[in-house]
């Protein structure tokens, strides 16, 4: 493999997990914000075994996942503590409407990185997997507490 390649191929990953890392950060600071429950965290913990595990095989239940997701937060009227309540509905309903499209774009991510790692021998991948979803535990960790910084500025 030329010098050339094998840089491209390690900087197409590297900026791929940055932006996942990224995302993570994201969603752990939305969690945060829509005060979730233990099992909705857990549920979505699962959700990223799942598409780390399935690849991009998983991207349909995920959608399903994330479509129920928002169906139940306008159900349930879900508004994050910082959300002005004067504000009309229709910011709320975009707002929702962005979160869906930004969680497609981000499992599909997750599940291409499931799908790179399915090319990988089985000891490496299920290290490269734990790696991965510990590396985003921690992110997702970073954006709660990001959150919770912001909102002591308050």
């Amino acid at each position: 493999m030329p010098m050339s390649t094998a840089i491209r191929r390690f900087l197409s990953r590297f900026w791929g997990l940055l932006i996942l890392f990224g995302g993570t950060v994201f969603w752990g600071w939305w969690l945060a914000a829509l005060a979730v429950s233990g099992w909705m965290a857990l549920s979505i913990v699962a959700l990223i075994i799942y598409l780390l595990a399935v690849g991009t095989g998983g991207i349909i239940p995920a959608s399903a996942y994330l479509s129920l997701w928002v169906a139940v937060s306008v159900a349930v009227d879900a508004f994050p503590s910082f959300w002005p309540q004067d504000l009309h509905y229709k910011y709320w309903a975009f707002t929702l409407m962005f979160l869906w499209a930004a969680g497609l774009g981000y499992c599909y991510l997750v599940a291409k990185q499931g799908h790179d790692l399915q090319q990988w021998p089985a000891h490496r991948r299920r290290w490269g997997q734990g790696g991965l979803l510990v590396g985003w535990l921690a992110a997702m960790g970073v954006g709660v507490g990001l959150y919770q910084l912001g909102m002591g500025w308050r």
